[in-house]
């Protein structure tokens, strides 16, 4: 290692080295604080790329040798363009976050390609070690000479935008600073002491690594506090619907969690979805630019509310938003669906899939609404027929388990109703019985039924075809095991029937299986309808398996 003074010795590894571990301690609370997106990526990229550069400028400074400080600096030279590209990439991700920003950083592979060819560095031994002098080939001295400030210019645009674009005057504030902060660290600070001082003097202290500890100290200070008085909803007018889409708009910029609250990210974010919906008159701000402003009154504007309902489900597929702005949504359809028209029809069309799958219809109490996503060959009665019988609803059924003792096949009709029910409403249906039996019979032809065919000659679970499993009857564990499987998703599960179990195992072995399988239905989305032959069996039998179901249909 170079032999330095004590002094500028300790400058330059309190500046480089412990500035670089600084600037990774500040990066990692961050990234903490901002949670893991867009933004926190590319700033943890920005600091990252100021700590290497720290540590390699000490290496260079204090290199041993002249070749060694020379080797070192050229790379810092195809480095250095990308601590601004990653700045640059940061802010645009608070604006409008996605992958088409990296392109961003083009600017930097071309000027570090530009430092790798046309760029040759002489070292100098000064006071605080190697400095060096730049000698630019005259065929690209004209491009480098505007390259930096043309960036530089590209970045106080976008700066300057986003001062314009913030509604708080907090916001604003912290913008500023950053924006000064820029101006005057990087595009003066950095540019003049590089250029001016320490390509004139050797002996010039080295100010680098000081002014990108300044400019990313700025950064973890003005993202330290949360923008939440941007967030406050105050709707115009009294009408019951301005109130309701005024906490309806509230809840989503809440259900933006993804986004945080720090440098106004959530605000901005807000602002770009808005504008791409065609919704940006939606909003404004008070004098203050201390609230946002619902632009509705009592007259409502129908067309925006459904607009508004489309874009908020197109976030929700694409995990922009909170799934549990789900239930928010769906409950604010539901209140208002007579007031928003055939469009919502053709807005909830257009997200069926989404609204099927994730369970958003099951919210809607309104039959109109319910009957958008009835599959085929169903209709609006189907949706409760068994379980409006029991004195319940659907939304019961799915928590609970049912028990059918019958004597006869006069239990077929029942069980049609439990599995038109559950397929109505979008349910899968999984049937336990015997091949060839008349519940076979009774429902092959349905999509969404699939059957497990108990086999007392089966080993295994096997699988037949898409359909068709066959499950050994005699083996409990293994009837568990799929019980176990099928729960993953929302189901209704027929079992055909617990007087076979009894008959070819055991009493207990029966009641051991029922009891276990009401454990892992419980909390899912499956629910069951058993099946007992009260002939069989006498009344203790059937008393112990009653006392296993909160509802017993006899």
């Amino acid at each position: 290692m170079l032999e330095l003074s004590v002094f500028n010795f300790i400058f330059l590894f309190l500046e480089y080295f412990v500035g670089a571990l600084a600037v990774i301690f500040a990066t990692i609370l961050t990234i903490h604080r901002l949670k893991v997106n867009y933004v926190s990526v590319s700033l943890a990229m920005f600091g990252l790329s100021i700590a290497v550069w720290d540590i390699l400028v000490f290496l260079h400074r204090t290199a041993e040798t002249y070749e060694y400080s020379l080797q070192v600096f050229k790379v810092i030279g195809i480095l250095h363009p990308f601590i601004l590209g990653f700045f640059f990439l940061t802010f645009l991700n608070i604006w409008k976050p996605r992958m088409l920003n990296v392109l961003c950083l083009i600017p930097s592979l071309f000027g570090s390609v530009l430092y790798a060819i046309f760029v040759e560095y002489s070292m100098i031994r000064g006071d605080f070690g190697w400095s060096y002098q730049t000698i630019i080939d005259p065929q690209a001295n004209l491009i480098i000479t505007f390259f930096i400030p043309i960036y530089m210019a590209s970045v106080l645009i976008v700066l300057f935008f986003l001062w314009l674009k913030a509604a708080t005057k907090s916001l604003k504030r912290k913008i500023m600073y950053i924006l000064v902060s820029f101006i005057v660290f990087q595009a003066v600070g950095v540019t003049v002491t590089n250029i001016i001082f320490m390509q004139s003097d050797p002996n010039f202290p080295p100010l680098g690594g000081l002014f990108y500890l300044a400019t990313f100290t700025i950064i973890y200070y003005v993202s330290s506090t949360p923008e939440k008085e941007v967030l406050t909803l105050v709707p115009i007018g009294y009408s019951k619907m301005s109130e309701d889409f005024s906490r309806l708009v509230k809840s989503f910029i809440e259900c933006l969690s993804r986004f945080p609250e720090q440098l106004g990210i959530r605000y901005f974010r807000l602002v770009s979805y808005l504008d791409e919906g065609g919704l940006s008159d939606l909003i404004s701000y008070d004098d203050k630019g201390s609230r946002i402003i619902l632009n509705i009154r009592e007259d409502v504007d129908v067309n925006k509310i459904n607009s508004f309902i489309d874009l908020a489900l197109t976030l929700l597929e694409d995990g922009e938003v909170e799934r549990k702005f789900n239930h928010v949504l769906a409950e604010f359809i539901d209140r208002n669906y007579s007031l928003l028209g055939a469009e919502l029809v053709q807005v909830l069309k257009r997200h069926e899939p989404y609204i099927v799958s994730e369970r958003v219809f099951e919210r809607f109490s309104a039959s109109v609404l319910r009957q958008i996503f009835l599959p085929k060959g169903f209709s609006e009665n189907d949706l409760d027929v068994f379980s409006r019988k029991i004195g319940i609803n659907h939304n019961i059924l799915r928590m609970s388990n049912v028990l059918i003792e019958f004597d006869s096949e006069n239990y077929l009709p029942k069980v049609n109703d439990f599995v038109r029910e559950c397929l109505s409403n979008n349910e899968s249906v999984y049937i336990f019985t015997r091949r060839g039996s008349a519940m076979e019979a009774r429902f092959k032809e349905y999509d969404g039924v699939k059957f497990f065919f108990l086999s007392p000659t089966s080993s295994k679970v096997v699988k037949l075809n898409e359909k068709m499993y066959m499950v050994p009857v005699n083996d409990i564990s293994s009837i568990l095991g799929v019980f176990n499987t099928l729960c993953k998703g929302v189901s209704g599960i027929v079992f055909d029937n617990l007087s076979d179990i009894i008959l070819l195992t055991s009493f207990e072995q029966a009641y051991k299986m029922v009891r276990h399988a009401l454990d892992i239905f419980s909390g899912t989305g499956s629910h069951s309808l058993f099946l007992i032959n009260k002939n069989v069996h006498g009344t203790e039998v059937l008393s112990a398996f009653e006392s296993l179901f909160k509802y017993v249909i006899k």
